[in-house]
């Protein structure tokens, strides 16, 4: 698992969420098996430029954290299963 990675999970325990810019410049980190596994967990706010980014951020600012069910799930499923 790279540091970065390691970074993502460590913020995910912390129940903080994760901004991430999905595109075409960065499509080998979609391909690593630990950002496929928050892909599918949803726990990622995701956009496709930095202004969108920047917008996610904002909101989060706000109080506006549309992820922390899928965070909670994540804890579970992943990092503390039964």
């Amino acid at each position: 698992m790279s540091d970065e990675h390691c970074r993502q999970v460590d913020e995910l325990i912390n129940n903080k969420p994760l901004v991430t810019v999905i595109s075409e410049r960065y499509k080998s980190q979609m391909e690593t098996a630990h950002f496929r596994h928050l892909l599918e967990a949803e726990v990622l706010e995701i956009d496709h430029d930095a202004e969108g980014c920047v917008d996610i951020i904002e909101r989060l600012t706000r109080g506006k954290d549309q992820k922390v069910e899928e965070r909670a799930q994540f804890l579970i499923d992943f990092v503390r299963p039964r």
